[in-house]
C-alpha cells in the first residue's frame, strides 16, 4: 500500500504574501499573527518523517508559492504543490485552511491513501502503515460525542454536523453498522455512545484516533497556522 503525507505551510512574514492577503482579507477577519507565523522549525518535521516513517511514498508540500530556504526541492519524495495547482480559480486566492483542506483530493499524483498533517504536529516515535490503515481501510472509531461550544472551532463543527444530519439518518447508520458503533474495544469511551443513542440526530463524534496517535506525535500548540 502506498501512503502519502500532506502538509500545508505558510510564511506569514513574506511581504508579497502579506500584500496579497491584506488586499483580499475583510477587515473583520481574524488575522492574528499566530495564525500565519512561521517559527522556522519545520525542518524537524521532515527529520521526524525521515527517521520514524521512512516508508512514506511521497510528501505533498502545500504552499502559496514561497518555500523554506533550507528545503531540498530536488528530493525524490517531495512534491511541491502551489494553491493555484489544485484549488479551482474561483476560490483563489485563499488564506483559509478550510478551502485548502476541501480541495486536497485534487492534488496530482496523490495516493488514494494519505495522511494530512498540520505544521504543528511532529512525529517523534516510530510509526508504521498500520497506525493509519489496516486492510486498506483508515484506522478510525465510531464513538458519539456532544459538541461543546468553544471560541475557536465550535462553529465549524456545528456546520459539519448539520450537513451530516441533512444527508444521513442516524438510526439507520447505527443499525446497519452496529458492530462498529457498539464495540467494547473502545473501553469506557463506549459510554458516550450509549448516553447519546436516544437523540434522533448526530450530536458529534469523539476524535479518539487523534488521541491514540498523540502518543507518537507532539503538538507545539503555538497557534493555529492557516486556520
Amino acid at each position: 500500500m502506498n501512503i502519502d503525507f500532506v502538509i500545508p505551510w505558510v510564511n506569514g512574514n513574506d511581504e508579497e504574501w502579506l500584500k496579497e492577503k491584506n488586499r483580499y482579507t475583510p477587515k473583520n477577519t481574524d488575522s492574528r499573527e499566530n495564525r500565519y507565523r512561521d517559527l522556522d522549525n519545520l525542518q524537524y518535521w521532515f527529520r521526524g518523517v525521515e527517521l520514524f516513517a521512512p516508508w512514506v511514498r511521497k510528501i505533498h508540500f502545500i504552499t502559496w508559492g514561497h518555500l523554506p530556504k533550507w528545503l531540498n526541492t530536488n528530493h525524490p519524495k517531495l512534491n511541491i504543490v502551489k494553491h493555484s495547482e489544485f484549488i479551482p480559480n474561483e476560490f483563489l486566492p485563499t488564506f483559509n485552511a478550510n478551502t485548502i483542506e476541501l480541495n486536497i483530493h485534487r492534488i496530482n499524483e496523490l495516493s488514494e491513501y494519505f495522511v494530512y498533517f498540520n505544521d504543528d504536529t511532529y512525529i517523534i516515535r516510530r510509526m508504521n502503515e498500520k497506525d493509519f490503515f489496516i486492510d486498506e481501510l483508515p484506522c478510525d472509531s465510531a464513538i458519539l460525542d456532544a459538541i461543546a461550544p468553544s471560541e475557536l472551532f465550535s462553529h465549524i463543527l456545528f456546520n459539519n454536523i448539520e450537513i451530516i444530519n441533512r444527508y444521513y439518518d442516524k438510526k439507520n447508520i447505527i443499525k446497519n453498522n452496529f458492530g462498529k458503533w457498539i464495540n467494547f474495544k473502545y473501553g469506557k469511551e463506549i459510554y458516550r455512545t450509549f448516553a447519546l443513542l436516544p437523540w434522533t440526530k448526530f450530536t458529534g463524534f469523539k476524535n479518539i484516533i487523534y488521541q491514540l496517535l498523540f502518543v507518537k506525535t507532539y503538538s507545539l500548540n503555538y497557534g493555529y497556522s492557516l486556520k
